[in-house]
């Protein structure tokens, strides 16, 4: 880093009256100034917010890809008499991925 980086970076010596308007600042090592640690701080939190969220949905991804769950849709309905009961004159598909698949179609009572 050059020296001339070092020498504006932490403490402030000014040169002459504070009240004249040809007063020189100069910032000295150490310290940054207070916003640019708020926008260090922020810049960081949102790389760190962007990373998890790329990995998260990277990993989501992948799961569903190679391990994918078992779904049936449309899914069972409640029933008072039954435990549960399928959709009336519906094709029912029951598959893991396209590791395999079942399609059962229902009468207008709900049987298959």
């Amino acid at each position: 880093m050059p020296l001339s980086r070092l020498l504006m970076r932490e403490a402030r010596v000014v040169l002459g009256d504070q009240t004249s308007a040809h007063a020189v600042s100069v910032t000295l090592p150490g310290r940054r100034p207070s916003t640019n640690r708020v926008a260090a701080i922020l810049a960081r939190s949102i790389a760190l917010a962007s990373a998890l969220l790329v990995s998260v949905s990277g990993s989501e991804l992948l799961t569903r890809t190679v391990r994918p769950q078992i779904t049936m849709f449309p899914r069972y309905i409640t029933s008072s008499d039954y435990a549960y009961e399928l959709p009336a004159n519906t094709s029912i598909r029951n598959a893991r991925g396209s590791l395999w698949a079942l399609t059962y179609t229902t009468n207008e009572i709900g049987r298959r």
